[in-house]
């Protein structure tokens, strides 16, 4: 029986059908092992494969200090010269992959003062890395694998840090051709030393992709651990912020413990936006932007009453998909106008300023009718956010 290869695939790609793992040679598909002698390890990172972006839904965003452009990926450009960054998920994934994401130089910074950077982070929590040990003599090697693309050829920069950015380990990777994707692996020696997070809710590492930064976050301490907090390696040409619409575009990717790569292998869309939503979840449907204006997605508190009330007030107790990795920040917003921080008294046909308090599985929420009617009737959509 035919097997059911990925289409159009890319160059080193594997494929997992039955207890063989495939991988594209250039030319054709070929058999490289059995699949349970290849376990993939799991993936450390959140959201790698692109696909899930609550917060914006695909809409262009303009980066400035901590700007999330993805579930599990934000972006900095820090500037003193004008520049002007964007980013947002895209449809312009490697070959079989549908997503990537994207981030552009808008307007051209004059010049890279030595504080300036661009770049994309994702950092992970302290539990998910509770068995690479780091800190410890028994501290294990990490890989990480990606896909990235660049519309400048030339040398970029990943680093991994500590959360309190007191170790770091920097690499290149050279991106050959422009606008042409290419897959990265680098294996990082496992950190006996320094300060790290390992159990908790608190974040342990960052993975940071650099395509700009000045002298101050620079080192010429490359591909090993060092006490510093670099981005970049030293003489990091700038091009890309001094350069206007210019873009690069991070692909799949995978951080994993172990000092080889293994398959980058999807989970299904729930499984994905079930992890992201511990950190952040909407009442809205997949696909509907935060701030619409949208009843059918929201959550609609109605009280009754036996007679004329006067400013009367109800609430509700609403329970998470998922539990969050602290408590959460809420913000409601009115299904009518869109409006933050209010919710729609339906019986007035006024917003309404309503009180909130939250945990790590549920919220309640209260408002109060601004004036007397038989029937109160409160309906508000909502936000919770407890991002890294």
């Amino acid at each position: 029986m035919a097997l059911d290869f990925p289409n159009s695939p890319s160059n080193g790609q594997q494929f997992i059908s039955g207890n063989t793992v495939w991988q594209w040679d250039s030319a054709k598909w070929i058999a490289v092992g059995p699949a349970q002698a290849r376990p993939s390890n799991p993936n450390k990172l959140l959201n790698p494969f692109m696909e899930i972006d609550q917060a914006n839904e695909g809409a262009l965003r303009t980066v400035g200090s901590a700007t999330y452009l993805i579930d599990g990926f934000k972006a900095y450009y820090t500037t003193s010269a004008g520049g002007v960054g964007t980013g947002q998920r895209s449809a312009s994934g490697p070959t079989g992959y549908p997503n990537a994401l994207q981030i552009n130089n808008a307007t051209a910074a004059s010049s890279v003062a030595a504080g300036d950077y661009y770049t994309l982070v994702q950092l992970i929590e302290a539990d998910d890395m509770l068995d690479a040990l780091f800190g410890t003599a028994n501290a294990q090697p990490l890989t990480l694998s990606f896909w990235a693309a660049c519309s400048i050829s030339g040398t970029y920069y990943v680093a991994l840090r500590n959360a309190a950015n007191t170790r770091t380990y920097v690499a290149p990777f050279t991106v050959s051709t422009a606008n042409t994707w290419q897959l990265f692996t680098l294996t990082i020696p496992g950190d006996t030393a320094g300060s790290w997070v390992n159990s908790g809710n608190a974040p342990s590492i960052g993975i940071w992709w650099t395509v700009a930064c000045g002298t101050s976050n620079q080192t010429s301490t490359l591909n090993q651990w060092q006490s510093a907090g670099s981005l970049a390696g030293t003489g990091m040409v700038n091009t890309f912020m001094l350069t206007a619409g210019v873009s690069f575009v991070l692909g799949p990717c995978k951080l994993e413990v172990g000092s080889a790569a293994t398959p980058m292998l999807r989970q299904s869309f729930q499984q994905e936006l079930a992890r992201c939503q511990r950190y952040y979840e909407k009442s809205y449907a997949p696909g509907v932007a935060v701030g619409a204006a949208s009843i059918s997605d929201g959550n609609t508190l109605a009280y009754w009453a036996s007679g004329s009330v006067t400013a009367a007030s109800g609430g509700a107790s609403i329970p998470f998909k998922a539990t969050k990795r602290s408590p959460a920040t809420i913000t409601m917003y009115s299904p009518t106008t869109g409006a933050s921080g209010r919710v729609r008294d339906i019986q007035t046909g006024a917003d309404v300023t309503p009180s909130v308090s939250a945990g790590t599985n549920s919220f309640y929420w209260s408002a109060t009718q601004t004036t007397g009617a038989n029937i109160v009737n409160l309906q508000g959509c909502w936000v919770a956010d407890a991002r890294l």
